[in-house]
């Protein structure tokens, strides 16, 4: 296809040069886009197969076993002393790893040791890129994802290498619907989640290579949070311990970097409250707490939580779930007085406060799991990209 010189200048009021138009014609013409969409998919398969590689060499070289756990932990909730450095998003290993200016996420690193022995290790990522971050960009989605996209495709290898199924343990701050029975300062186990914006999400943007590597992006939602299984051992840990946590159902707002307005807030009250007496929320809550668990479940509002719960539900046909814990820190309450002066600072502020504490009672969860062999899983087909490729 060609162009007219004088017809571009007459549309721009500017002069321009014909070989620009040789130059500029082509970013446009559909086959090329085409398959540039393609080259970045297949760029991408690449580099999540590279970064796994490396970060299995990297534990070798620091003779640690692979992890049994890999954990999101958010400001506040710091790794305990003791903890190797296993290095920073955006460098060496981990330079696929988008990194973060987000006051109170490090973009750090971090093994340590899990169970009784020596013979199991957590990962732990401390902070995360958030989707709004990335918004408009059009290959953003597939960066945001990609960290737990590597996790992932370490999970499938460790399936058939060493018949382990590894948890995911993920973690927010939060805000919790003023009212309901959870207060700033509690913790939520999540057993649904919702979106609010849907502007950003793991399955936008170029996908078709990347569903024959990764999962298709087009997954059911229902009962696919936190894996009940694991949310049931963890709630009747905590119970032991004499703590608390509290059945949530989450809604998520990537697109947005503000705190909730009380109209905001109300427009979900109601679909709250028909999830929970009359929908699978709360016959989940009710599986895992008993007959308290659709009085004591509250709802809390998140930015990009619902982003990596979609990344972590991408499976193939016959592939088991990855099992997950979503867990939300409460540090502020929405939609009442409180939503009129809340800021980032005061919401780091109050993570710091309780973190710790909160941070220790997962710690002790993960102990007693890995020691319990509840993660061992039978040999079965592999999902790797490592294998795909090898084909």
């Amino acid at each position: 296809m060609s162009f007219n010189v004088e017809d571009v200048e007459r549309l721009t009021g500017f002069a321009v040069e014909p070989a620009e138009i040789e130059g500029l014609a082509p970013l446009l013409a559909p086959a090329i886009l085409a398959k540039e969409r393609t080259a970045v998919q297949a760029i991408e398969v690449l580099q999540i197969s590279q970064a796994a590689d490396a970060i299995e060499q990297l534990f070798v070289e620091k003779d640690l076993p692979l992890p049994s756990v890999y954990a999101i932990f958010t400001a506040g909730l710091d790794v305990p002393d003791g903890a190797t450095l296993m290095g920073h998003y955006g460098e060496g290993v981990f330079e696929s790893f988008p990194p973060t200016d987000i006051h109170g996420h490090a973009g750090e690193v971090y093994a340590l040791s899990a169970g009784g022995g020596e013979d199991k290790t957590m990962l732990v990522m401390k902070g995360r890129a958030h989707p709004y971050e990335w918004f408009g960009n059009k290959y953003g989605p597939m960066v945001v994802a990609r960290p737990l996209n590597v996790m992932k495709e370490l999970a499938r290898r460790q399936r058939v290498d060493e018949r382990i199924n590894p948890l995911f343990i993920l973690t927010y701050l939060t805000g919790v619907r003023e009212g309901h029975t959870m207060k700033p300062g509690d913790l939520g186990l999540v057993l649904d989640d919702s979106e609010l914006t849907n502007v950003i999400h793991p399955g936008h943007g170029p996908r078709g290579l990347l569903d024959n590597y990764l999962g298709a992006r087009f997954q059911p939602k229902d009962g696919r949070v936190s894996s009940l299984d694991f949310a049931g051992r963890f709630v009747n840990f905590v119970k032991q311990a004499g703590s608390g946590v509290f059945p949530v159902a989450v809604v998520g707002t990537p697109g947005t970097t503000e705190f909730q307005s009380s109209m905001e807030a109300a427009m979900f009250d109601g679909a709250f409250e028909e999830a929970r007496y009359r929908g699978n929320f709360g016959a989940d809550a009710l599986e895992i707490y008993g007959l308290g668990g659709k009085g004591a479940a509250s709802l809390l509002f998140c930015m990009g939580i619902s982003f990596e719960l979609a990344t972590m539900r991408q499976k193939f046909k016959n592939e088991a779930d990855f099992p997950v814990i979503a867990l939300g820190l409460a540090t502020d309450a929405v939609g009442g007085l409180e939503s009129r002066g809340i800021d980032h600072d005061k919401v780091v502020a109050k993570a710091i406060e309780k973190g710790e504490e909160h941070r220790d009672l997962l710690l002790r969860y993960v102990d007693e799991l890995v020691d319990s062999k509840a993660l061992a899983c039978d040999e079965g087909e592999d999902f790797s990209i490592r294998a795909k490729l090898a084909e």
